[in-house]
Order: C-alpha cells, then structure tokens, then sequence
C-alpha cells in the first residue's frame, strides 16, 4: 500500500496500462505521482513515487473493468512522463497508440514547451518528433523506428493498395520499389477470425500482390531484437527491387 501526505496520481507506464496503451520494455513497477511538497512518502518495494505536481488538468478518473475509479493523469501527460522517463522506443510505442487513440499533439507539446530545462524535456521532444498514430502495434512502431535509422528513401505506412479489385493496406510500403515489409504478429491473424480462415485469407492477399510484382520482406518479433539483420534484410530487398526497375 502507498502512504503519502497529499493525493497520489497512477502516472508513467502505470498510468499507460490503465488508459489500454500498449506498453513494451516498461518494466512492472507500479508508479504514482504525488505532489512536490508531500512528506513521509512509503510503499513496497515496487512502487515507484515521482515527487512532482500533477495539475487538474492533467489528470482524470478512470473507471476499470470492475467498477473500481482510480486518478491516473491524463493520455497526453502519460505520454509526456513516458517521453521523459523511459527508453525512446518504449515511450515511442505508447505514444504511438495514444496519438492513435486520439491524444493532441498540440497539448503534448505546449506540456513540454511549458517546462525547459526540465529533467527529461529534450528526450521528450525527440519522442514526440517521433510518433505516429498510424501504427497499428508495438511491433510496427518498433519496425518504423529501425526503418527511419536507414539511409534510403522513408516508406508510406498503411496507405490503401488496390490489386485485382481488392484493397490491401500494407504495414510499410515504397511504391516506386514495389516494396511491402510486414510485421507479423501474432494479434494481427488471431485476434478477430479463425485462425485457418485467417491464415488462407493472407495466402491469397500474398499471392495476388506477389502476382501483381510486389516483394515482400516480413517480420517477426524476434527478429527486432537484431535491428541490424533487419536493415540487411530490407536494404537487400530495396536494392534489388531497384535494379529490377532500372533493368
């Protein structure tokens, strides 16, 4: 149980898990805001207090699953303590999904334009450079920030795709190249459908796009952990394409 002096906020990743954000390499603690002047602070082991104010405006109730209300702050400040506080690609991946969710960049960045010189500010804004609600997953997010590391032209992400009549939106796309990476998750075949009928339905999207001359080269979540191999394996799929179009 945490004890404070003053009225405790569920913030960082904690307040992410609670607003539904995909959350990645954040860790387990649990971690609350409580204000600046607050004493005798105590919790377990992990609980993690950030002594700093959290406004009215920043923060809201949220009501869960089960009926329990909790104060949590708000989707852009979420954002902008993840931005501050945890690993770029982490806090990218919960800002993706908050901008998609429908999270102001304006308000995001009035937050961190409002504070210079604060502890985390500059990582923040790199953070917020960085996302994209189009995104669909951590894994996708993951896979634009290792693209946008190459030195080649920057790929349309989910932009529709009409072959044979029918409309694809590919994870990440270059046209000129007819090029498609695709991050596989699992969630992304499983989630809503059969698996079988699933599965074949993605056969047949492949094999027309295949048919239509597009390449593919697809991804899986253990492939991002070699972010290197992933940049040979798409740089090679890139220079191929364009020899095949200059040829």
């Amino acid at each position: 149980m945490i004890t404070v002096r003053g009225e405790s906020t569920y913030s960082y990743a904690s307040a992410a898990r609670l607003h539904g954000l995909f959350v990645w390499n954040c860790g387990s603690a649990v971690h609350v805001s409580v204000p600046s002047a607050a004493s005798g602070t105590s919790g377990a082991k992990d609980v993690v207090g950030h002594r700093e104010d959290v406004s009215v405006n920043d923060r809201q109730t949220l009501i869960l699953r089960d009926g329990w209300q909790v104060l949590a702050t708000t989707l852009e400040r979420t954002v902008v303590d993840c931005a501050r506080g945890e690993g770029f690609a982490a806090a990218v991946v919960i800002g993706d999904h908050a901008v998609r969710n429908g999270a102001s960049m304006d308000t995001m960045w009035a937050m961190v334009n409002a504070a210079p010189g604060r502890r985390g500010v500059r990582k923040a804004r790199r953070v917020l450079r960085a996302l994209d609600g189009r995104s669909e997953s951590p894994g996708e997010t993951r896979t634009r920030l290792i693209i946008a590391e190459m030195n080649i032209a920057q790929p349309d992400l989910q932009v529709g795709l009409v072959v044979a009549g029918y409309t694809y939106r590919p994870d990440f796309l270059w046209k000129e190249q007819k090029l498609i990476v695709e991050f596989d998750g699992d969630s992304k075949y499983f989630l809503y459908r059969p698996t079988p009928e699933v599965l074949l339905a993605e056969r047949k999207r492949e094999k027309r796009l295949m048919e239509a001359g597009w390449s593919f080269v697809r991804l899986e979540w253990h492939h991002l952990a070699n972010p290197a191999e992933v940049k040979r394996r798409i740089l090679t799929a890139f220079h191929t394409c364009q020899s095949a179009i200059a040829a």
